[in-house]
């Protein structure tokens, strides 16, 4: 599966995009998505964390599984705002996302 690009990457961040935090993210995007046939809770939160350092955002956080498809497990790093845009692990795949997005689609409690 392929991972998030640069571009895409670019936008996870309590910082300004520069060229560096974004290019060691990708990196670390990269090194999981070969290594991970798909993430583990424990592989989530290692991966997420490092990203967290990363990205200077405010740690990581999982909301559980809801009741139907479109209510996934959604491992993410915080960003302050559910609403912008931050790197998540939904369905075991690295990808960017606003996390209270996918909430309010699917079947959470």
């Amino acid at each position: 599966m392929p991972v998030p690009s640069v571009k895409t990457l670019s936008r996870v961040s309590a910082f300004e995009p520069v060229e560096d935090w974004v290019s060691k993210l990708r990196a670390l995007c990269e090194r999981f998505e070969h290594q991970q046939p798909a993430f583990s809770a424990t592989c989530a939160r290692y991966f997420l964390g490092e990203a967290n350092t990363i990205t200077g955002c405010h740690g990581v956080e999982c909301i559980p599984a809801g009741s139907n498809k479109r209510s996934p497990e959604i491992w993410y790093v915080n960003a302050g705002d559910g609403y912008l845009p931050t790197l998540c692990i939904i369905d075991g795949r690295i990808k960017v996302a606003a996390w209270a997005d996918i909430v309010e689609r699917g079947n959470y409690e």
